[in-house]
């Protein structure tokens, strides 16, 4: 299969590509990381190592399962619950995904195939891919058509939920690519990408295309995924 980073495609060394990301993500995100700091600094000092026991539960309770997304005065919007869950659950497969792709990137030498080409992990990444992308819409309807009053519609949430949309998109389209541009446009791993490459291959998308195309969401996905740090 193609490597993303070392092919004769890219008009610079691709490993390079992602340094250059990365070092812009982080000029961007560190500063941000500084201000909060000293906002934090500035508050009122509290010893945060009383009752670790307690606290070690909520964040178990509260991080993991996220029970205050439950409202069972409302069925509608206590729904909202198992989609928050899901979009949770499954950015966090895309980023330990994503942060074993990262050092391959950075580092090509590394000892390890491109994750997504692992089958486990390429099956975690088709299957989230398709419940976070329902539920994203799920949670695209219940803020912007069927609004509660104590929600709002802003342009920051619409924001979040395309740019996690699209890490879904290029997850999924990238892999289906790679399938194509391989010349086994089946792989038992990635049933999603599997169907969507077999989409593709009956709009007649080529080797060469697919090889473009796999370039492009590869560091779309990279390039998008980066950009939330900043």
């Amino acid at each position: 299969m193609m490597d993303p980073v070392l092919n004769d495609m890219l008009p610079f060394p691709g490993w390079i590509g992602v340094w250059v990301l990365l070092a812009v993500s982080m000029a961007l995100f560190i500063p941000r990381v500084a201000f909060f700091l000293r906002v934090f600094r500035a508050a009122k000092s509290e010893n945060r190592f009383t009752q670790i026991g307690r606290r070690l539960v909520h964040v178990v309770v509260d991080v993991l399962f996220q029970p205050r997304f439950r409202d069972r005065t409302n069925v509608i919007h206590g729904f909202m619950w198992p989609v928050h869950f899901l979009i949770f659950w499954g950015f966090v497969v895309f980023a330990c995904s994503f942060g074993l792709l990262l050092v391959k990137g950075l580092i090509p030498v590394v000892p390890y195939p491109w994750p997504e080409r692992v089958g486990p992990i390429g099956l975690l990444l088709d299957v989230f891919g398709v419940i976070v992308l329902a539920a994203l819409l799920i949670a695209a309807v219940r803020r912007y058509i069927i609004r509660p009053p104590r929600v709002k519609a802003t342009i920051d949430a619409a924001t979040i939920l395309v740019l996690i949309a699209l890490v879904m998109l290029t997850s999924l389209a990238g892999g289906a690519a790679d399938l194509v541009a391989s010349g086994e446009p089946a792989n038992a791993w990635r049933p999603v990408s599997t169907a969507i490459a077999a989409w593709f291959a009956a709009a007649g998308l080529g080797t060469d295309s697919a090889r473009v195309l796999y370039l492009a969401m590869w560091w779309s996905h990279v390039a998008i995924v980066l950009g939330f740090l900043a």
